[in-house]
């Protein structure tokens, strides 16, 4: 682990050990400090990660995507598995297919800030190198995700903003819509894609 990383990982977990302290009831058996129940309940996986399980599992995925407006999308097959990890706190998938004839794959971490109260994302794949970090809620009493992000433009234009939309269809099948939007504030859909869980 290198330096920077590891101040990082110390400036994220020094607050919990803060409040951990602060709020440190009488050593339970075994000498360990009981664990204040507000603070349990921040770090802990809870009900809108439930709304994320229906994504677990082996995928078949049918993606189209229009890189000119009003021309007719580009049509690909691909693959994806996504497996919860680190006590059910993030879904990790991993994504491989191909984009406009070359080969693709990605890598995302899905899942819910307790503290922030948001539904949090990270894509990163083999078409670029930054970091797509997205935020939302969810409605339908989960079954439809809603994630905002803004990242770089690759051809050095102003940053751009998108929308991206995951709905859940079926127990064996989703969803997932992504919309760039302009400067004015107009949508286009940029992708598209119909996964179908894979029989066992």
């Amino acid at each position: 682990m290198t330096k920077t990383r590891l101040a990082m990982t110390i400036l994220c977990v020094a607050p919990l050990l803060a409040a951990l302290g602060a709020g440190a009831q009488a050593p339970a058996e075994g000498g360990a400090p009981a664990m204040p129940p507000e603070l349990l309940a921040a770090i802990s996986p809870g009900e809108h990660h439930k709304h994320l399980d229906h994504l677990a599992g082996s995928w078949d995925t049918s993606v189209k995507s229009w890189m000119v407006p009003g021309a007719p999308p580009t049509e690909s097959k691909g693959r994806s598995e996504a497996r919860w990890i680190l006590g059910g706190r993030y879904l990790e998938s991993t994504y491989t297919g191909d984009m406009g004839g070359m080969p693709f794959e990605g890598h995302g971490l899905d899942g819910y800030d307790n503290l922030a109260k948001q539904y949090v994302s990270t894509w990163v794949d083999s078409m670029g190198t930054g970091v797509m970090f997205m935020q939302g809620d969810c409605s339908e009493g989960g079954k439809v995700h809603t994630l905002h992000s803004e990242m770089l433009d690759p051809m050095g234009g102003p940053k751009v903003k998108t929308r991206n939309v995951t709905t859940m269809l079926g127990p064996d099948s989703y969803k997932m819509e992504m919309f760039m939007i302009d400067a004015s504030g107009t949508e286009a859909k940029v992708m598209e894609l119909v996964a179908t869980r894979k029989k066992p």
